[in-house]
């Protein structure tokens, strides 16, 4: 068996043989979760835009760098594909997020309140800054988190005033997470039920409660995952009584969150950086697929020996709506190919249907102004030269600003163009084009450049419109990549551009 989503039997005993001190026990291996499946309308006709929320890491958080020479492979009903995606980032992908903080004030925690204070004002200053949050507290009883609110400083002031009990008192962990969990099950993304909401809790706590059956933590535990919240532990003991924290592994483990432990007060900020590295660096791969092939069907992703859990995806929907003919989902919503947009933000809808995650390959908002300060006076990155200001990529004379090509209805992407090698590896070869063509230096790309630092692994796709007209995208790299001289992140190709990857020089012949 591979490794799973879950932590399963043997992860949890692991954790307890870490809790008991067995050293071998701090070895455990790694674990892949498919948190959410999305399937909505591409622009590409007959194809769907497949997203996947992949988490990768160790048994205690630590993330899993992915990459390089070793892809994910998707799987379809238990069946492996090589299929060419996109990667991004749950931090740039615009995803609304719902983060409930359940903290043990009890009077065993009273000397390691003002740590604990810091570790949730820590967490809640990584949390995208439209993240819903609510905080309960718990002791001898349970107080607040009926509410998500997006303002930090009303949760703040109530993390300044946690207080301690003044007295030792059965603690009430189950019932505080019970709240968590509810406040969390009825609640919304800011942008209408339409958008997926990520359901988070994280429990700082030493795992005791006034009546610990075991089975009342798997319960919570199984209640979350069914409603699709993750439970992520931050175990901490300030008197180093370890048994407890197993009933918090349970709720990790039955819901699909992490465990976390704290071994001393210190310990509360690497944790809480762990944590958040979990949270904002989960991968979102972007496939594209013809819809008949994934609808209805369980879906996972592998990488190296590791295997995911397993996700059955629904019927084809945008934000749970059906889109009619001639339309593609964009920001959860549909929107009819063909219309005017935004500029270059509608250029990018155009080759990819409202790739979020595309946004995040291509780099943060300050690269970007950074490409924008290195491009001429009113030209827009991407721009090929002698385009007027206000033009995107792949405009023709006489289309107004912001207008989008629209395709030929019913066609498919076919083969298009091809590319001539000026200078680099296998100068003067002629390559065919095709939707998905990867130029990079890891072994596996459609073009190979060995050898050239200045080329990554995935250093720059090219993709395909639906009447076969050729886009590049740069994959975010940190060298970039060119057209006809001008630094891209994604840009139209026509016949004869130069497109320079490093030491690399392709040019483009659409016959």
């Amino acid at each position: 068996m591979k490794g799973t989503a879950r932590l399963g039997l043997a992860g949890l005993l692991l954790v307890a043989g870490s809790l008991a001190g067995a050293p071998a026990a701090r070895a455990a291996g790694p674990r892949l979760l498919l948190d959410r499946a999305e399937l909505e309308p591409s622009w590409f006709p007959g194809l769907a835009r497949l997203r996947l929320h992949v988490t990768a890491i160790q048994l205690e958080g630590t993330l899993i760098p992915v990459g390089g020479d070793d892809p994910f492979v998707l799987m379809v009903s238990g069946s492996r594909r090589r299929e060419p995606y996109l990667v991004g980032r749950y931090a740039g992908s615009g995803g609304a997020t719902a983060v409930v903080v359940v903290v043990q004030t009890g009077w065993e925690m009273r000397d390691d309140l003002e740590a604990m204070r810091e570790a949730v004002a820590q967490l809640w200053g990584g949390l995208p800054s439209d993240a819903q949050i609510a905080l309960v507290t718990y002791g001898e009883g349970v107080d607040g988190g009926n509410r998500l609110g997006a303002a930090h400083s009303a949760a703040d002031r109530r993390v300044d005033a946690m207080e301690a009990d003044a007295a030792p008192a059965d603690q009430q962990l189950i019932g505080a997470v019970e709240r968590a969990v509810t406040t969390l099950g009825r609640a919304r993304a800011p942008g209408g039920e339409q958008v997926p909401l990520r359901r988070i809790v994280v429990v700082l706590s030493d795992g005791k409660d006034a009546d610990p059956d075991p089975s009342r933590y798997r319960l919570v535990g199984e209640r979350a995952e069914h409603l699709g919240i993750r439970v992520h532990s931050i175990a901490f003991s300030p008197v180093d009584n370890r048994g407890p924290l197993l009933g918090l592994g349970e709720l990790s483990k039955r819901s699909g969150g992490t465990f976390r432990w704290v071994r001393s007060r210190e310990g509360f900020r690497p944790q809480m950086d762990t944590l958040l590295a979990e949270i904002d660096q989960q991968y979102v791969l972007t496939f594209f697929l013809p819809a008949a092939q994934l609808a209805g069907k369980r879906l996972a992703v592998g990488y190296r020996d590791l295997e995911s859990n397993e996700v059955k995806v629904k019927e084809v929907s945008c934000g749970g709506k059906a889109c009619g003919e001639g339309e593609f989902c964009a920001r959860h919503a549909c929107v009819a190919r063909g219309k005017g947009g935004g500029g270059l933000w509608w250029w990018v809808l155009w080759i990819g249907g409202g790739l979020i995650g595309l946004l995040v390959v291509v780099g943060a908002v300050g690269a970007l102004a950074g490409r924008r300060a290195g491009a001429p006076a009113g030209q827009v990155p991407g721009q090929v030269p002698g385009m007027t200001p206000g033009q995107v990529p792949g405009m023709t004379p006489g289309m107004a600003p912001g207008q989008v090509p629209g395709p030929v209805p019913g066609a498919a992407p076919v083969a298009s163009g091809s590319l001539l090698v000026m200078a680099g590896p296998y100068q003067g070869q002629r390559m065919p084009l095709r939707h998905g063509f990867v130029v990079g230096s890891a072994r596996g790309c459609d073009f190979t450049v060995p050898g050239d630092p200045q080329v990554i692994p995935h250093h720059a796709i090219f993709v395909m419109d639906a009447r076969g007209a050729m886009a590049v995208v740069d994959r975010g790299s940190p060298t970039g990549t060119f057209v006809n001289g001008v630094r891209i992140t994604e840009a139209r190709l026509q016949h004869g551009n130069l497109i320079r990857i490093g030491s690399c020089s392709l040019r483009y012949l659409a016959q």
